[in-house]
């Protein structure tokens, strides 16, 4: 997850990292059960809007940008709770940590919100109320609660289940935050990580696995890798062996929850 270090220096990062929440695949998807996404919630009006009454691409584009910033706005002013999408923990939360001195003097590797964060239903209903607007989420809410009991959401296009969810976070939970070098090491075929790591934040890793300055969860990185490459000779089963036999110290005797193998 991206850092406040790194949009220091270049502001378009923060585009780069929001970019894939707004666009594509990753704006129907559901991410955490009882959530939306930053970018969802800031895209539903003009997205209902359009279906109602139709819009011309410019305005609609027009429309989708002026929720995205109206968002980013609030959320610094903290009229709107959001939260990291892998802690659940509030932004506010992140805040009260930095003023204790807990992120250091700079604060450089505390989280920073982007579109790719989540915005609890209820919450984001209170934000459209506060804006004006009245939005039925009840259609919503129903899918959701399906999708939290296991069920399939109707629409067919929703990502693994939270049981799923909540086993990859288990499982990744293993392992400590690894530089660039030990990735290397462990998956030799992936290519540079070197320069995964550095265009971390445009490629998406950042989202996927960044948790530290230049520190990378193994697990959610190999994923990331996994799905992005589809390399030849690898699925889940090989990615989760090599990570088996790479486990920290504290979680060495833990290897069965990633290969299944009891002895």
């Amino acid at each position: 997850m991206a850092t406040i270090g790194d949009y220091e220096d270049n502001e378009d990062d923060y585009l780069d990292a929001s970019i894939e929440w707004i666009t594509g695949d990753k704006l129907i998807q559901v991410v955490e059960p009882g959530y939306l996404t930053v970018g969802q919630c800031a895209m539903l009006i003009p997205a209902l809007k359009h279906h109602a009454k139709g819009m011309e691409p410019s305005a609609l584009e027009h429309a989708f940008s002026a929720y995205v910033m109206l968002i980013q706005r609030d959320i610094a002013h903290q009229e709107i709770e959001v939260r990291h999408p892998q802690t659940l923990l509030l932004y506010s939360d992140y805040l009260k940590m930095t003023e204790s001195g807990m992120y250091g003097d700079e604060a450089r590797d505390m989280p920073m919100p982007d579109m790719g964060w989540l915005v609890s239903i209820d919450e984001a209903e209170r934000w459209y109320d506060a804006k004006g607007f009245s939005v039925d989420l009840s259609k919503i809410k129903a899918d959701m609660k399906a999708l939290q009991a296991g069920a399939q959401v109707a629409d067919g296009d929703m990502p693994t289940t939270p049981s799923h969810v909540e086993n990859e976070a288990d499982l990744a939970a293993l392992f400590d935050g690894v530089r660039y070098e030990s990735l290397n090491k462990m998956f030799p075929g992936a290519g540079d990580w070197k320069r995964h790591a550095e265009r971390a934040t445009r490629t998406g890793l950042a989202t996927a696995a960044r948790v530290g300055r230049g520190l990378f969860n193994p697990l959610h990185a190999a994923l990331w890798w996994l799905d992005k490459n589809n390399p030849p000779g690898w699925d889940t089963a090989r990615v989760y062996r090599t990570l088996a036999n790479n486990l920290p110290p504290r979680s060495s005797h833990l290897k069965h929850l990633l290969t299944g193998n009891y002895d």
